[in-house]
């Protein structure tokens, strides 16, 4: 091993290779990651290179970067009153029906849909104290999809009206909760909001957070939310 980020182990480092023309060999290696860390977020590369005497020394360079699941963020900042449903306004489209309770200490919304377009994305307008800021890396929550399927989103709305959305992973078929982040990094322009003069979602200028779903016409959807947190790993 020629390059192994720090406080990562990679067992073995070195491996004997005998190879005769057009041969392959498999060589089994084991990474140990630390828990925390943002370089887990982006990704380290790990550096091979191989000493084969005259026929030359080739190098071997790839990059690793651990699964969101398995990251435990450094900073949380939960947003406790996300947990409450009189916080939260229904936003649905024209032709279709939206409401909204407590339920398992966060807020379960049931959506009917139509022949409309199907989308539904419940509306959190953040206290001032709620903003994040530049450190923070994105969102952090709990998702349960109790009836119906779709593409599970969130949108991050700044202050200017610019709005910039990310896919959550969520298992549409997985009936159990389940915690998925949404990153900053990993978010993009909405192209039906204004234009963001400086092309960028900047944290500290949120002030509406969106949680919703793109389903299926002529379709119900029952999808319960809770644990909203601001992370940074």
């Amino acid at each position: 091993a020629e390059r192994v980020p720090h406080n990562w182990q990679l067992t073995p480092t070195k491996w004997t290779v005998r190879l005769g023309p057009q041969q392959c060999q498999r060589l089994d290696a084991r990474f140990r990651m630390p828990a925390r860390g943002r370089a887990l977020l982006h990704g380290q590369t790990i550096t091979l290179r191989g000493d084969f005497g005259a026929a030359g020394r080739p190098v071997l360079a790839f990059r690793i970067a651990a699964a969101l699941s398995a990251l435990e963020p450094s900073v949380s900042r939960p947003l406790a009153s996300a947990n409450r449903p009189e916080r939260w306004e229904d936003n649905i489209v024209h032709g279709a029906t939206m409401s909204h309770r407590a339920a398992s200490g966060g807020v379960l919304f049931e959506m009917r849909f139509g022949k409309s377009d199907p989308w539904g994305y419940p509306r959190l307008r953040l206290r001032p104290e709620e903003i994040p800021d530049e450190r923070i890396d994105g969102l952090a929550l709990t998702v349960q999809m109790v009836k119906g399927t779709g593409i599970v989103r969130v949108q991050f709305i700044e202050d200017n009206g610019a709005a910039y959305l990310t896919d959550l992973d969520v298992s549409p078929s997985l009936r159990s909760p389940q915690k998925v982040f949404a990153l900053f990094s990993q978010a993009r322009w909405g192209s039906y909001s204004r234009r963001d003069p400086d092309g960028a979602l900047q944290p500290q200028n949120i002030r509406v957070v969106l949680v919703g779903i793109n389903s299926k016409r002529n379709s119900t959807v029952i999808m319960a939310i809770k644990d909203l947190q601001w992370v940074r790993f």
